[in-house]
């Protein structure tokens, strides 16, 4: 349908089955096949920018869909069963086929709400599943930004530097965002330096669930240098990520004017992309021999 002409229009009716009766969810009206195109161009810069890269060298590619949007938007308590989000999902659905914009501050705490589950549920934290969801959460904001727009960024995906890889990612607006984005990427380091030392990480104790406030990220900078320096594996690519991380927080100025919320949010997608940042600190290796 996206590859037709703007001379018709579509209607889409979304329903569910409730006690043998069907109900209807949500029904969007006069949808022409170039709005199509800008939904199916926003996955594709999506999928760009979130290719994941594994320790071998190799890529995993990123696959965008409205399920991964129901993941945040469905449960109030990710461990239940009962859907009972279902009205900010098929809102947000909506609003995407509409280019209506939907403010950061209304997307965060779902996202961050998964995130914080997968973090302090032992099992999900130790086999790694909060990077995963940390993807998704990224993917799910910036698609909801992209779809917000008449013409689509897309992510260049040859980018030389760290810079142009933070400046690729539309959401990073900020100095301070850089900032905490980067300093996430460090706590990433130290926690996978602690496991494969000690076969643990009691770092996660410093991090509060990932509700730290703008008091204790600014202390967990030095903090994270000194268990870095303490294992010895303060190297070069650390120091340069320490380096930038506190270049990026002292351009701001103070106090930070982003919730709890927001602030643990850009903390945790640098956690998230730590394997590929460390393409950049970590050219000539892998990042597991680093």
């Amino acid at each position: 349908l996206s590859e037709e002409r703007d001379v018709m229009t579509f209607h889409f009716l979304f329903m569910t089955r409730q006690q043998g009766r069907e109900a209807i969810e949500l029904y969007i009206q006069d949808v022409y096949p170039s709005r199509l195109r800008t939904l199916f161009t926003a996955k594709e810069a999506v999928d760009r920018a979130l290719r994941f890269p594994w320790g071998d060298g190799t890529w995993r590619e990123y696959d965008f869909t409205y399920t991964t949007l129901y993941r945040f938007f469905s449960k109030a308590d990710p461990s239940k069963q009962n859907p009972d989000l279902l009205r900010h999902f098929y809102d947000l659905v909506d609003r995407t086929f509409r280019a209506a914009a939907v403010p950061e501050t209304y997307l965060i705490p779902f996202l961050m709400r998964q995130i914080r589950h997968d973090v302090v549920t032992p099992d999900r934290r130790d086999q790694g599943q909060y990077r995963f969801t940390i993807q998704d959460a990224l993917a799910t904001l910036m698609f909801v930004q992209l779809t917000s727009r008449r013409e689509v960024f897309m992510p260049d995906q040859t980018a030389a530097t760290l810079e142009e890889f933070l400046n690729s990612l539309p959401t990073l607006n900020s100095d301070l965002k850089k900032g905490l984005f980067l300093l996430g990427a460090l706590t990433e380091r130290l926690l996978r330096v602690q496991g494969q030392e000690r076969g643990s990480a009691p770092f996660w104790k410093s991090l509060k669930s990932l509700k730290m406030n703008a008091t204790d990220l600014q202390g967990l900078l030095p903090k994270v240098r000194n268990k870095l320096e303490e294992y010895d594996r303060f190297g070069p690519g650390e120091r340069s990520l320490f380096e930038r991380a506190s270049v990026y927080l002292a351009r701001e100025s103070t106090p930070w004017r982003l919730s709890v919320d927001e602030l643990n949010f850009y903390f945790a997608l640098g956690m998230g992309h730590f394997p590929r940042i460390a393409m950049y600190l970590y050219p000539q290796q892998k990042e597991g021999e680093a």
